[in-house]
């Protein structure tokens, strides 16, 4: 809960209570209430009605036998009667959908469904609430207006009656089916593609597919993967809706994928292109089907059999240029995780392509020839794939043998509970657990608070952080490109298998390239290096001394974890190289955790070691105040060094909170040496968060300073929240100071480890950096302090909040799919209330009757509906809530 008082203390000044007494029994059964209304005429704004006096004096029975254009039996309340405080009438609530009158009609009449589509008995089938389109192959179809999921009054020759069914549209053995100007209806609306081709097989209810609710719009098709096709849709007849979003497989659809959305409240109608409807980015994805091909794509064999299970099933050999071609289940996307358990003979590895194109979207490197699993972050793809080339490489005479390949899921089994209670209520803590699969071992979460994210930067430095870019794992996906990047090597400790004197290894990292390593040349010759930690390393360079660009030419680099003894890994081999000056990045290899990197001379004698600088770049992945990656920067003061930055479109933001953990190489670093600025200069209302040349950590504002405190040597949680014109700073959870500044705050860049004069360099670490867009309690900042990033406190939620957890997995060098929980609900704690907390069709199922005496929060009976949603549609079905004697007891409460 966010401060609201609890039930009934505030109910009655706020809520429109409609009182239903016992006398009511016997009128005519309420059909429908549409109390749909704009957002900003919930609380306040409403005054109680008595809703006897509407009903007995004003309401008037639409009911008409065999009146094709009104609902059966439906009470219609005046509007004039829906007033608010001041008396003044509310506006309309949208009526439902007109049904139109080429809707009606007998079923196998001429004005059937399947007949205006111009479909015979063969294609379509017409069973009143159900129609089947089925049996089209290679064809295009105009099909005009039809039900996708529509409430219809049919007239029925049984008992001569109209009635209202609701009628579905089920598709069934279509093959390349283009669907060209038809438009699909439901009670919510219309959707319309410009083109859509369609290949289906088993029955598909279309409307489980295209969703149209209550400022809900979209598609969801993650049980339906022919549903892959881009198109341009159209939503029409959104009336109602204040603020439509589009959806894509259950959660808000993001670029690439749902692009050029726009939505005219006044006409009704959206718009938006989809790349393609499928990303399964739950769960794991099979093969299909394998085949062996040779050099020139000739089928050999079927192996699917061998590699579907790993069950030491192994594949025939495949040669060195032969091709494994694997399709899978679903579509690939970028950033998935091809798994392949396999073992090489000769040194074979392997590179995977786009079938039948020279398309590069992932390499093996070297694994244990004897039986490796090895996983591939699929990149480079422009789409929804799913079938791809794994080419052999090496010798003439080399081969894999594969066992297993499929798709990983990083993560499974992820659930949003409440904690203690279970039952949702905002006294509850939200917390999200997971089962991490695979090679994952952390997961970055973001949550989102009525499906928009509450991050608005989210900066983990983990997984796909790199070398050169700084992953943010928010939806709005700002990542920052990092600037004068660190050489890990530098100073650290180097040896060699011998020296020339006086050429000794550390020569190779000391920063100057007059100066070089030399060793003898005989057989087997290394030079290596210990960056002291384990690091994700994904770009290295190699200067070699001047004017001998061929010492080294025939070399390795390896790395390790246990200073080569039983780990050792290839991940670049060179034959003949004599360029004075390489640099070899993730175009030549796969991003790699290690702590050791080697140049080992592959010549076999004869060949000097003669390395005048020896650079190595990435980050570390294990000294994050998770576990896991960090970010380290190496400037002091004026001297320039390592930092991040990202252009933003400018804003301004009222509330926010700014969450980070920072390390100080030492505290006495040079006054506006920042961790975090909003700007390029003393922009207008931009800030820093710095250290103030005396050893404490300091907010600086445009317009004022505020001091968090003491700085030392360990990570230390800062944060900074601001609630209008309050302003909270927090170190290690606990608040140190508070401010009152009537002054705005403004973003203009993303900076990490510089300040905005762009004068002074941070020394030292930073990690999970994270933006929210509002103010967080002094509840969750402690979480965030203890580490608990997957947990959202009571204090943080209110009755009638929709929450969700997404969240991306990682490991030292990959970020996985991202995968999502399920919504939660935060409920009310009104005893026995009936509460309706989302918009859409309600009805009662049976009569409630009853209240008690004293009414109170946790006294209330069943015969009572709170309503605490917009665009509501609420049925008695038939049904009556009778009071028992109680005044306003029983009854509808809209607004609680």
């Amino acid at each position: 809960m966010r401060g609201y008082s609890k039930l009934w203390s505030v109910l009655f000044p706020i809520l429109f209570l409609l009182s239903l007494s016992g006398n009511f029994v016997g009128e005519p059964a309420i059909s429908f209430l549409d109390f749909s209304a704009p957002s900003e005429m919930g609380g306040p704004g409403w005054s109680i009605v008595d809703i006897e006096s509407i009903v007995g004096e004003n309401a008037t029975n639409s009911s008409a036998q065999n009146n094709e254009s009104d609902y059966v039996e439906a009470i219609t309340l005046p509007i004039e009667e829906m007033v608010n405080e001041t008396g003044a009438p509310l506006p309309a609530p949208a009526p439902p959908a007109e049904i139109s009158p080429e809707n009606v009609a007998p079923a196998g009449s001429k004005r059937s469904a399947c007949a205006r589509m111009g479909l015979d008995s063969a294609y379509c089938v017409d069973k009143e609430e159900k129609i089947v389109v089925a049996n089209l192959h290679n064809t295009e179809l105009s099909l005009g207006r039809i039900s996708l999921n529509k409430s219809e009054t049919r007239f029925d020759n049984n008992t001569k009656q109209y009635r209202v069914v609701n009628t579905r549209l089920f598709l069934r053995n279509l093959t390349n089916v283009h669907f060209l100007d038809t438009e699909f209806e439901s009670n919510y609306g219309s959707v319309k593609f410009d083109s859509l081709r369609l290949s289906v097989s088993a029955e598909t209810d279309l409307s489980n597919v295209i969703v149209i609710e209550p400022n809900h719009i979209g598609v969801d098709s993650r049980e339906y993967p022919e549903f892959d096709s881009p198109a341009t849709i159209v939503f029409t007849q959104l009336y109602g809706f204040r603020n439509p979003y589009p959806m894509r497989n259950g959660e808000p659809c993001e670029e690439p994928y749902c692009s050029n959305f726009h939505y005219n409240p006044s006409t009704g109608i959206a718009t938006m292109y989809v790349s393609g409807f499928s990303n399964y980015s739950i769960g794991e994805i099979n093969v299909s089907m394998v085949e062996h091909l040779d050099s020139n794509y000739t089928f050999i064999s079927d192996i699917t059999n061998e590699v579907y299970y790993l069950d030491g099933n192994w594949s025939e050999p495949i040669n060195s240029s032969h091709y494994v071609r694997a399709s899978f289940e679903h579509n690939l996307t970028n950033g998935r995780i091809i798994d392949a358990y396999l073992r090489s003979t000769g040194g074979a590895t392997f590179d995977i392509y786009i079938a039948g194109t020279d398309t590069w979207v992932g390499s093996s490197g070297q694994f244990n020839p004897a039986g490796d699993a090895v996983y591939i972050n699929v990149k480079n793809l422009p789409g929804p794939v799913d079938t791809f080339d794994f080419r052999v490489a090496g010798p003439e005479d080399a081969y894999l043998e594969f066992d297993f390949i499929h798709d990983v899921a990083g993560l499974e089994n992820i659930s949003l509970v409440a904690i203690p209670s279970g039952q949702n209520l905002d006294s509850d803590n939200l917390t999200v657990s997971y089962d991490l699969k695979n090679d994952f071992d952390n997961a970055t979460v973001n949550w989102y608070l009525d499906y928009e994210p509450l991050v608005l930067l989210n900066l983990p430095f983990s997984g796909d952080t790199s070398s050169s870019t700084a992953e943010d794992f928010s939806s709005f996906g700002n990542d920052l490109t990092t600037y004068n990047q660190e050489n890990n090597s530098y100073q650290k400790t180097a040896s060699q298998s011998s020296t020339a004197s006086p050429y000794v290894a550390s020569m190779a990292v000391d920063g100057d390239t007059s100066t070089f390593q030399h060793t003898q040349n005989d057989p087997n010759e290394w030079w290596k290096v210990d960056l002291g930690e384990e690091y994700r390393i994904d770009k290295i360079r190699m200067i070699k001394r001047s004017g001998f660009g061929s010492r080294p030419a025939n070399y390795d680099i390896q790395v390790s974890n246990d200073n080569f003894v039983s780990d050792t890994r290839t991940i670049i081999s060179e034959t003949s190289e004599t360029s004075p000056d390489i640099t070899f990045d993730g175009t030549d290899f796969d991003p790699v955790a290690a702590r050791y990197v080697r140049v080992y001379d592959t010549a076999g004698g004869g060949e000097y070691l003669n390395i005048a600088e020896f650079a190595v770049f990435g980050h570390p992945t294990k000294s994050g105040v998770l576990g896991d990656g960090t970010y380290h920067f190496n400037g002091e003061g004026t001297t320039s060094g390592q930092y991040l930055k990202t252009d933003i479109t400018d804003y301004t933001v009222s509330d926010f909170s700014i969450s980070l953990w920072a390390k100080a190489a030492n505290t006495n670093q040079q006054l506006y040496s920042s961790v975090f600025s909003t700007a390029d200069s003393s922009a207008v209302d931009s800030f820093q968060i710095e250290l103030d040349g005396s050893g404490n950590w300091r907010l600086r504002h445009q317009d004022f300073l505020l001091q968090f405190g003491a700085a030392t040597t360990s990570w230390q949680h800062l944060v900074w929240t601001k609630e209008g014109s309050t302003h909270r700073l927090y170190i290690d959870g606990s608040q140190t100071n508070t401010s009152t500044q009537a002054t705005d705050v403004k973003f203009y860049v993303y900076k990490v480890g510089l300040n905005r004069g762009s004068t002074r360099y941070f020394n030292g670490s930073i990690d999970e950096l994270q933006l929210f867009n509002r103010t967080l309690s002094a509840q969750q900042v402690s979480a965030l302090y203890n580490k608990e990033y997957d947990k959202i406190v009571s204090q943080e939620t209110e009755e009638g909040d929709d929450w969700r957890a997404c969240l991306y997995p990682t490991n030292e060098t990959e970020t996985g799919d991202k995968a999502c929980s399920n919504y939660l609900t935060i409920a009310s704690e009104v005893g026995s209330c009936k509460v309706i907390y989302g918009p859409g069709k309600y009805e009662l199922n049976e009569s409630v009757s009853g209240a008690p005496n004293n009414p109170s929060a946790g006294g209330l009976s069943d015969a009572c509906v709170v309503i605490k949603s917009d665009d509501v549609t609420f049925s008695c079905n038939g049904y009556n809530i009778t009071n028992d004697g109680t005044a306003f007891a029983a009854g509808i409460v809209i607004g609680g």
